[in-house]
Protein backbone atom coordinates (compact mmCIF):
# COMPACT_ATOMS: atom_id res chain seq x y z
CA UNK A 1 0.00 0.00 0.00
CA UNK A 2 2.73 2.32 0.78
CA UNK A 3 4.36 1.69 -2.50
CA UNK A 4 1.45 2.21 -4.07
CA UNK A 5 0.67 5.72 -2.09
CA UNK A 6 4.50 6.52 -3.63
CA UNK A 7 3.64 5.99 -6.83
CA UNK A 8 0.87 8.07 -7.15
CA UNK A 9 2.66 11.26 -5.19
CA UNK A 10 5.48 10.81 -7.92
CA UNK A 11 3.08 10.87 -10.81
CA UNK A 12 1.67 13.65 -9.68
CA UNK A 13 5.19 15.58 -9.07
CA UNK A 14 5.75 14.93 -12.54
CA UNK A 15 2.85 16.26 -13.42
CA UNK A 16 3.56 19.51 -11.51
CA UNK A 17 6.61 20.35 -12.39
CA UNK A 18 6.07 20.52 -16.33
CA UNK A 19 3.87 22.79 -16.41
CA UNK A 20 6.49 25.85 -17.23
CA UNK A 21 6.50 29.08 -16.24
CA UNK A 22 8.44 31.59 -18.73
CA UNK A 23 8.08 33.87 -21.39
CA UNK A 24 4.74 33.26 -23.01
CA UNK A 25 4.37 33.68 -26.99
CA UNK A 26 1.48 34.82 -28.18
CA UNK A 27 -0.52 31.42 -29.56
CA UNK A 28 -0.86 31.06 -33.38
CA UNK A 29 -4.50 31.62 -34.37
CA UNK A 30 -4.49 28.29 -36.41
CA UNK A 31 -5.64 25.95 -33.79
CA UNK A 32 -5.70 21.88 -34.33
CA UNK A 33 -7.59 18.99 -32.80
CA UNK A 34 -5.66 15.97 -31.11
CA UNK A 35 -6.87 12.86 -32.69
CA UNK A 36 -4.61 10.41 -30.47
CA UNK A 37 -4.79 7.22 -31.66
CA UNK A 38 -8.40 7.47 -32.98
CA UNK A 39 -9.52 8.75 -30.01
CA UNK A 40 -10.17 12.99 -29.84
CA UNK A 41 -8.03 13.98 -26.99
CA UNK A 42 -8.34 17.52 -25.16
CA UNK A 43 -5.44 19.24 -23.70
CA UNK A 44 -5.22 21.94 -21.62
CA UNK A 45 -3.25 23.34 -24.57
CA UNK A 46 -4.26 22.49 -28.49
CA UNK A 47 -1.67 21.95 -30.79
CA UNK A 48 -1.32 24.52 -33.46
CA UNK A 49 0.24 25.82 -36.92
CA UNK A 50 3.30 27.79 -37.10
CA UNK A 51 5.44 28.27 -40.11
CA UNK A 52 3.24 25.36 -41.73
CA UNK A 53 4.06 22.80 -39.55
CA UNK A 54 2.33 21.16 -36.30
CA UNK A 55 3.53 22.04 -32.59
CA UNK A 56 2.56 19.59 -29.93
CA UNK A 57 2.94 20.69 -26.49
CA UNK A 58 5.47 18.43 -24.78
CA UNK A 59 3.22 17.68 -22.13
CA UNK A 60 1.17 15.61 -23.72
CA UNK A 61 4.15 12.77 -23.24
CA UNK A 62 3.90 12.78 -19.78
CA UNK A 63 2.07 9.35 -19.44
CA UNK A 64 3.94 7.37 -22.79
CA UNK A 65 4.96 4.39 -22.04
CA UNK A 66 9.10 4.35 -21.58
CA UNK A 67 8.86 8.24 -21.61
CA UNK A 68 9.88 10.97 -18.58
CA UNK A 69 10.19 14.17 -18.86
CA UNK A 70 11.96 16.75 -16.54
CA UNK A 71 11.64 20.70 -16.42
CA UNK A 72 14.72 22.83 -15.60
CA UNK A 73 13.69 26.80 -14.49
CA UNK A 74 16.76 27.92 -14.89
CA UNK A 75 17.51 27.06 -17.69
CA UNK A 76 13.79 26.77 -19.45
CA UNK A 77 14.95 23.59 -21.17
CA UNK A 78 13.30 20.10 -20.83
CA UNK A 79 15.16 17.24 -20.66
CA UNK A 80 13.28 13.91 -22.49
CA UNK A 81 14.39 10.34 -21.87
CA UNK A 82 13.39 8.11 -24.93
CA UNK A 83 13.77 4.29 -25.50
CA UNK A 84 17.66 4.85 -23.80
CA UNK A 85 17.61 8.40 -25.70
CA UNK A 86 17.92 11.37 -24.14
CA UNK A 87 17.09 14.59 -25.34
CA UNK A 88 17.55 18.29 -24.12
CA UNK A 89 15.34 21.26 -25.83
CA UNK A 90 15.61 24.87 -24.43
CA UNK A 91 12.93 27.19 -25.26
CA UNK A 92 13.11 29.88 -28.41
CA UNK A 93 16.23 27.36 -29.74
CA UNK A 94 16.28 25.37 -32.84
CA UNK A 95 18.83 22.98 -31.93
CA UNK A 96 17.91 19.94 -29.35
CA UNK A 97 21.08 18.37 -27.92
CA UNK A 98 20.98 14.59 -28.32
CA UNK A 99 23.64 13.06 -26.63
CA UNK A 100 27.16 13.75 -28.51
CA UNK A 101 24.43 14.79 -31.42
CA UNK A 102 22.59 18.09 -32.00
CA UNK A 103 18.89 17.99 -34.10
CA UNK A 104 18.47 21.35 -36.03
CA UNK A 105 15.20 22.12 -36.37
CA UNK A 106 13.42 24.18 -39.13
CA UNK A 107 11.00 26.11 -36.55
CA UNK A 108 13.13 26.69 -32.96
CA UNK A 109 10.33 25.71 -29.95
CA UNK A 110 9.01 28.15 -27.49
CA UNK A 111 6.14 27.99 -24.35
CA UNK A 112 2.84 29.15 -24.48
CA UNK A 113 0.07 29.22 -21.81
CA UNK A 114 3.05 27.02 -19.55
CA UNK A 115 3.86 24.15 -22.12
CA UNK A 116 6.62 24.10 -24.26
CA UNK A 117 5.54 23.53 -27.92
CA UNK A 118 7.32 21.23 -30.25
CA UNK A 119 7.37 20.08 -33.96
CA UNK A 120 5.83 17.30 -35.23
CA UNK A 121 9.32 15.91 -36.12
CA UNK A 122 10.87 15.73 -33.67
CA UNK A 123 7.92 14.29 -31.37
CA UNK A 124 8.23 11.46 -34.06
CA UNK A 125 12.08 11.42 -33.43
CA UNK A 126 12.20 11.21 -30.33
CA UNK A 127 8.91 8.84 -29.38
CA UNK A 128 8.95 6.82 -32.76
CA UNK A 129 5.84 7.80 -33.11
CA UNK A 130 3.55 8.66 -36.19
CA UNK A 131 2.58 12.32 -36.77
CA UNK A 132 0.27 13.15 -39.77
CA UNK A 133 -1.35 16.51 -40.59
CA UNK A 134 -2.64 17.61 -43.94
CA UNK A 135 -2.59 21.59 -44.88
CA UNK A 136 -5.62 23.36 -44.62
CA UNK A 137 -6.84 20.41 -42.28
CA UNK A 138 -8.00 21.28 -38.44
CA UNK A 139 -7.07 17.71 -37.37
CA UNK A 140 -4.05 16.38 -36.40
CA UNK A 141 -3.32 12.78 -35.79
CA UNK A 142 -0.88 10.78 -33.76
CA UNK A 143 -0.16 7.18 -33.97
CA UNK A 144 1.47 6.14 -30.72
CA UNK A 145 2.35 2.81 -31.45
CA UNK A 146 0.83 2.13 -28.11
CA UNK A 147 2.52 4.28 -26.22
CA UNK A 148 -0.37 6.69 -24.84
CA UNK A 149 -2.41 5.14 -22.48
CA UNK A 150 -5.91 4.49 -23.57
CA UNK A 151 -6.69 5.08 -19.94
CA UNK A 152 -5.80 6.60 -16.84
CA UNK A 153 -7.60 5.81 -13.16
CA UNK A 154 -9.77 8.74 -12.78
CA UNK A 155 -8.79 9.22 -9.07
CA UNK A 156 -5.34 7.36 -9.37
CA UNK A 157 -2.88 8.83 -12.28
CA UNK A 158 -0.19 6.30 -11.53
CA UNK A 159 -2.84 3.17 -12.66
CA UNK A 160 -2.74 3.24 -16.85
CA UNK A 161 -3.56 0.88 -19.58
CA UNK A 162 -2.42 0.49 -22.78
CA UNK A 163 -3.11 -1.29 -25.64
CA UNK A 164 -0.97 -3.30 -27.65
CA UNK A 165 -0.91 -5.69 -30.86
CA UNK A 166 -3.33 -3.59 -32.92
CA UNK A 167 -4.74 -5.70 -35.37
CA UNK A 168 -7.75 -4.52 -37.93
CA UNK A 169 -8.94 -1.88 -35.28
CA UNK A 170 -8.87 -3.74 -32.18
CA UNK A 171 -6.02 -4.38 -29.08
CA UNK A 172 -5.42 -7.86 -29.21
CA UNK A 173 -3.58 -7.64 -25.68
CA UNK A 174 -3.69 -4.76 -23.36
CA UNK A 175 -1.07 -3.97 -20.52
CA UNK A 176 -1.99 -2.63 -16.98
CA UNK A 177 0.56 -0.46 -15.41
CA UNK A 178 0.49 0.71 -11.58
CA UNK A 179 3.09 2.86 -10.44
CA UNK A 180 6.43 1.11 -12.15
CA UNK A 181 5.20 -2.16 -12.85
CA UNK A 182 3.35 -3.54 -15.74
CA UNK A 183 1.44 -6.75 -16.79
CA UNK A 184 -0.12 -8.32 -20.17
CA UNK A 185 -3.50 -9.66 -20.17
CA UNK A 186 -5.33 -11.17 -23.32
CA UNK A 187 -7.77 -8.70 -22.71
CA UNK A 188 -9.23 -7.27 -26.46
CA UNK A 189 -10.74 -3.80 -27.15
CA UNK A 190 -11.61 -1.80 -30.83
CA UNK A 191 -9.52 1.26 -31.23
CA UNK A 192 -11.81 3.99 -31.40
CA UNK A 193 -13.43 7.28 -29.95
CA UNK A 194 -16.51 5.53 -28.80
CA UNK A 195 -15.01 2.53 -27.08
CA UNK A 196 -12.43 4.44 -24.34
CA UNK A 197 -12.06 1.96 -21.90
CA UNK A 198 -12.70 3.14 -17.80
CA UNK A 199 -10.45 2.85 -15.20
CA UNK A 200 -10.95 3.64 -11.48
CA UNK A 201 -9.62 2.08 -8.15
CA UNK A 202 -11.52 0.89 -5.06
CA UNK A 203 -11.79 -1.11 -2.61
CA UNK A 204 -14.58 -3.70 -3.55
CA UNK A 205 -14.19 -6.11 -0.78
CA UNK A 206 -14.11 -3.86 1.92
CA UNK A 207 -10.92 -4.53 3.23
CA UNK A 208 -9.15 -1.69 3.42
CA UNK A 209 -6.74 -2.38 -0.08
CA UNK A 210 -7.97 -0.91 -3.63
CA UNK A 211 -8.85 -3.10 -6.69
CA UNK A 212 -8.82 -1.93 -10.14
CA UNK A 213 -12.03 -2.13 -11.84
CA UNK A 214 -10.96 -1.80 -15.91
CA UNK A 215 -13.94 -1.12 -18.03
CA UNK A 216 -13.88 -2.22 -21.81
CA UNK A 217 -16.51 -0.88 -24.35
CA UNK A 218 -16.51 -3.51 -26.83
CA UNK A 219 -18.73 -1.55 -29.23
CA UNK A 220 -22.35 -0.18 -29.29
CA UNK A 221 -25.40 1.62 -31.59
CA UNK A 222 -29.28 1.18 -31.72
CA UNK A 223 -30.03 -1.07 -28.95
CA UNK A 224 -26.89 -2.27 -28.22
CA UNK A 225 -24.20 -1.76 -25.74
CA UNK A 226 -21.63 -4.35 -24.83
CA UNK A 227 -19.24 -4.17 -22.16
CA UNK A 228 -16.45 -6.25 -20.19
CA UNK A 229 -15.82 -5.78 -16.63
CA UNK A 230 -12.31 -6.68 -14.89
CA UNK A 231 -10.83 -6.41 -11.72
CA UNK A 232 -7.29 -7.08 -11.28
CA UNK A 233 -5.47 -7.46 -7.63
CA UNK A 234 -2.67 -4.37 -7.81
CA UNK A 235 -0.74 -6.28 -5.37
CA UNK A 236 -0.10 -9.07 -7.52
CA UNK A 237 -1.89 -8.19 -10.87
CA UNK A 238 -4.17 -11.53 -10.28
CA UNK A 239 -7.80 -11.22 -11.75
CA UNK A 240 -10.70 -11.73 -9.75
CA UNK A 241 -13.43 -13.56 -11.16
CA UNK A 242 -17.26 -11.83 -11.83
CA UNK A 243 -19.95 -13.60 -12.10
CA UNK A 244 -21.29 -13.53 -15.75
CA UNK A 245 -25.15 -12.07 -16.45
CA UNK A 246 -25.96 -15.06 -17.42
CA UNK A 247 -25.18 -16.77 -13.86
CA UNK A 248 -26.70 -14.24 -12.33
CA UNK A 249 -30.01 -14.12 -14.59
CA UNK A 250 -30.20 -17.64 -13.90
CA UNK A 251 -30.10 -17.66 -10.09
CA UNK A 252 -32.16 -15.05 -9.49
CA UNK A 253 -34.32 -13.63 -12.58
CA UNK A 254 -37.77 -15.17 -13.27
CA UNK A 255 -39.63 -13.39 -15.85
CA UNK A 256 -43.02 -14.06 -18.30
CA UNK A 257 -43.99 -11.87 -21.46
CA UNK A 258 -47.46 -12.72 -22.43
CA UNK A 259 -49.89 -11.46 -24.84
CA UNK A 260 -53.21 -10.49 -23.94
CA UNK A 261 -55.42 -8.86 -26.60
CA UNK A 262 -53.15 -5.24 -27.86
CA UNK A 263 -52.17 -5.57 -24.17
CA UNK A 264 -48.43 -7.05 -22.77
CA UNK A 265 -48.55 -8.49 -19.73
CA UNK A 266 -45.07 -8.71 -17.82
CA UNK A 267 -44.13 -10.43 -14.78
CA UNK A 268 -40.99 -10.17 -12.57
CA UNK A 269 -39.64 -12.13 -10.04
CA UNK A 270 -36.44 -11.39 -8.10
CA UNK A 271 -35.56 -14.71 -6.00
CA UNK A 272 -35.52 -13.84 -2.34
CA UNK A 273 -37.28 -10.80 -2.59
CA UNK A 274 -39.74 -8.15 -2.26
CA UNK A 275 -38.90 -7.22 -5.84
CA UNK A 276 -41.46 -8.71 -7.84
CA UNK A 277 -43.32 -6.58 -10.26
CA UNK A 278 -46.34 -7.16 -12.81
CA UNK A 279 -47.09 -4.88 -15.39
CA UNK A 280 -49.78 -4.73 -18.17
CA UNK A 281 -48.97 -2.57 -20.87
CA UNK A 282 -50.73 -1.87 -23.97
CA UNK A 283 -49.83 -1.63 -27.55
CA UNK A 284 -47.08 -3.88 -27.09
CA UNK A 285 -48.75 -6.93 -28.35
CA UNK A 286 -45.72 -7.23 -30.84
CA UNK A 287 -43.44 -9.19 -29.30
CA UNK A 288 -43.14 -12.77 -29.95
CA UNK A 289 -40.19 -13.12 -26.61
CA UNK A 290 -42.03 -15.44 -24.03
CA UNK A 291 -39.21 -14.04 -20.94
CA UNK A 292 -37.42 -10.60 -20.63
CA UNK A 293 -34.43 -10.40 -22.54
CA UNK A 294 -30.65 -9.14 -20.39
CA UNK A 295 -27.56 -8.29 -21.60
CA UNK A 296 -28.19 -6.62 -25.52
CA UNK A 297 -27.02 -2.78 -23.09
CA UNK A 298 -24.62 -3.66 -20.06
CA UNK A 299 -23.43 -0.42 -18.06
CA UNK A 300 -20.97 -1.49 -15.27
CA UNK A 301 -20.02 1.30 -12.63
CA UNK A 302 -18.71 1.77 -9.05
CA UNK A 303 -20.95 3.35 -6.44
CA UNK A 304 -20.44 3.73 -3.04
CA UNK A 305 -17.31 0.99 -3.19
CA UNK A 306 -19.44 -1.11 -5.03
CA UNK A 307 -19.21 -2.75 -8.39
CA UNK A 308 -22.79 -2.20 -10.21
CA UNK A 309 -24.16 -3.60 -13.61
CA UNK A 310 -27.26 -2.22 -14.86
CA UNK A 311 -28.32 -4.39 -17.49
CA UNK A 312 -31.70 -2.97 -20.18
CA UNK A 313 -34.56 -5.59 -20.13
CA UNK A 314 -35.98 -6.04 -23.45
CA UNK A 315 -39.69 -7.23 -24.57
CA UNK A 316 -38.07 -6.95 -28.59
CA UNK A 317 -34.98 -5.74 -29.96
CA UNK A 318 -34.38 -2.44 -29.57
CA UNK A 319 -37.30 -2.08 -26.77
CA UNK A 320 -36.60 -2.03 -23.45
CA UNK A 321 -39.21 -1.32 -20.44
CA UNK A 322 -36.32 -1.00 -18.02
CA UNK A 323 -32.97 -2.14 -16.05
CA UNK A 324 -31.70 -4.86 -13.91
CA UNK A 325 -29.84 -3.94 -11.48
CA UNK A 326 -26.87 -5.83 -10.09
CA UNK A 327 -24.88 -4.79 -6.92
CA UNK A 328 -21.98 -7.36 -6.56
CA UNK A 329 -20.37 -8.48 -3.17
CA UNK A 330 -16.94 -10.31 -2.60
CA UNK A 331 -17.83 -14.44 -1.88
CA UNK A 332 -15.48 -17.13 -2.05
CA UNK A 333 -12.66 -15.13 -3.63
CA UNK A 334 -15.02 -13.70 -6.39
CA UNK A 335 -17.30 -11.24 -6.68
CA UNK A 336 -21.07 -12.06 -7.26
CA UNK A 337 -24.50 -10.82 -7.12
CA UNK A 338 -25.39 -9.73 -4.00
CA UNK A 339 -28.48 -7.83 -4.56
CA UNK A 340 -30.73 -7.82 -7.50
CA UNK A 341 -33.55 -5.15 -8.36
CA UNK A 342 -36.08 -4.45 -11.64
CA UNK A 343 -36.42 -0.97 -12.18
CA UNK A 344 -38.98 0.18 -14.92
CA UNK A 345 -38.56 3.21 -17.23
CA UNK A 346 -40.01 5.82 -15.55
CA UNK A 347 -42.74 5.85 -18.86
CA UNK A 348 -44.03 2.44 -18.03
CA UNK A 349 -44.16 2.79 -14.16
CA UNK A 350 -47.69 3.93 -14.49
CA UNK A 351 -48.38 0.23 -15.90
CA UNK A 352 -47.02 -1.23 -12.95
CA UNK A 353 -49.97 -3.12 -10.97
Amino acid sequence: MKKLLCSFVAAALISSVISISGNVDAAPSEVLMLRMDERIEKLDTDPVVKNDTPFLPIYMLRDWSGVKLRWDQESKSVTVWSDGGQYVITNGSRTVVNGNKKVILDTPVYITHGRMMIPDSLLEQMTGADVRWAKGHQVVKVNSNGRSPIAIADNRPDVKLYGVDEKDGVYQELILEIGNKRHKYDWKTPLGWKEIPQVTVADLNQDDEPEVVILLNQGSGTGVHSQDVHVVNPVNFEEIPVESLEETVAQWVTSELKVDGNNLHVSVDIKGTDHNITMNIPDHAFTDMTELGFGAVDYHSVKNNKLVLRTGAAIYFGVFIGDLEITYEFRDGRYIAGEVEFIPFEEYKQYVQ
